[in-house]
């Protein structure tokens, strides 16, 4: 077996590239005035492709460890192993069969425009039937409903930037979470690609050897 010096350097890369991706999409996330539909569609163009970019950073990286680690082992002592070591191209191998296909996001569906419309339909209706009482007892109905109509506008755009604030703070904590999960996920990617490496490896050494 294979000692893994330097290749155990691979997690902490795996970490800092998932922090630049996350600081990357927080900085075009904010507290603006965009819509978040449109935001949600960004995120889950660009994330994706920010991920498998940093994936095939991280495989060559990963393949530069392992060469390192196998240089220093003391299954290639003389120099004609090292040769055959370096003719067998277990880099270029590696690369042509391992290849990062990231994970959509899946955002929860965004209610804040249904709930904006039923308060101010709610406040209509209120509203309107206080006015309609008003006018049965031969009192004045028009500045009551005038006054409904501007209190239900006020609130029904006070509500929806309400829940557009909740809504944002949502986003940015499901991308937290995908960006976790999709951390693991290539992290595992390359424990596989070591894997490899190490059989692929030990069949040379053995080859080799006989």
């Amino acid at each position: 077996m294979l000692h893994l010096g330097y290749t155990r350097k691979i997690d902490q890369d795996v970490s800092n590239s998932f922090k630049a991706i996350n600081e990357d999409i927080m900085s075009n996330i904010g507290e603006s005035s965009e819509d978040v539909k449109a935001v949600k569609l960004m995120i889950a163009e660009t994330a994706p492709k920010l991920i498998e970019n940093e994936a095939s950073v991280l495989l060559p990286t990963l393949i530069n460890y392992l060469m390192k680690d196998a240089i220093a082992s003391d299954a290639l002592k003389s120099t004609k192993e090292k040769n055959d070591f370096f003719d067998a191209d277990l880099r270029k191998t590696i690369l042509s069969r391992f290849k990062y296909k990231s994970k959509s996001i899946k955002f929860s569906a965004d209610y804040k425009v249904v709930i904006s419309l039923l308060f101010a339909m709610l406040m209509l209706v209120i509203g309107s039937e206080i006015s309609y009482q008003l006018h049965l007892r031969g009192i004045i109905w028009l500045v009551p409903l005038t006054v409904t109509i501007f209190i239900s506008i006020i609130s029904t755009q006070y509500i929806y930037k309400y829940f557009k604030k909740q809504e944002m703070a949502k986003l940015k904590h499901e991308v937290k979470s995908f960006l976790i999960e999709q951390e693991k996920d290539v992290s595992m990617w390359l424990n596989e690609a070591v894997d490899y490496f190490q059989i692929e490896f030990g069949r040379l050494v053995h080859k080799g050897k006989r």
